[in-house]
């Protein structure tokens, strides 16, 4: 059941919006600095956090592995040279396409998730010289030029966004880049 009640766009209806998803990222974000902290045996592999929505339980790793498999199959197959990954997390797909690319740069929010990247990507593997890392919210294009990529990846994290308008934020700083 529901209903509609009509109301016209107010500036303070826009702050209050505005703050709200401000809270709602920062609370994610805090979530995401505690979890990526967590020590795993294989960086290119951390499937922390990857647990099931109707069980709460860890998704089971070989169900992981295919999903992942299948994601970057499909992602190389359009043949990506520079790719933009927003949320890039702990870098399941990272560490499989980049090798692929000119140039390839990950974002996420958490600082925690950025160190731990960083930590991999700097241990020498020549084929991972071309990655880049950013810290910064999903929604933030500042200093992407347009045209910069020609694939924007955005795997798995919308369904941690406040609200529409934060999406189609994300989107068309997205598409412009």
């Amino acid at each position: 059941m529901a209903y509609v009640v009509p109301e016209s766009e107010t500036v303070t209806k826009e702050a209050t919006d505005q703050n709200w998803s401000a809270e709602h990222v920062s609370q994610w974000r805090l979530l995401y600095e505690e979890m990526y902290r967590a020590e795993v045996a294989d960086p290119t592999f951390n499937l922390v956090g990857w647990n099931s929505s109707y069980t709460g339980m860890a998704i089971p790793i070989e169900e992981m592995r295919e999903w992942v498999e299948q994601t970057v199959a499909r992602i190389l197959s359009l043949e990506p040279r520079r790719v933009m990954e927003i949320g890039c997390g702990s870098g399941l797909l990272l560490f499989r396409i980049a090798p692929h690319c000119d140039r390839y740069v990950g974002t996420d929010f958490s600082q925690a998730a950025i160190e731990r990247l960083s930590k991999t990507l700097n241990n020498g593997n020549p084929s991972l010289r071309r990655s880049a890392l950013s810290k910064g919210p999903p929604d933030d294009f500042e200093g992407v030029d347009s045209g910069s990529f020609d694939a924007v990846i955005l795997n798995s994290v919308a369904q941690y966004f406040p609200g529409i308008g934060y999406l189609l934020r994300v989107l068309q700083g997205a598409i412009r880049a």
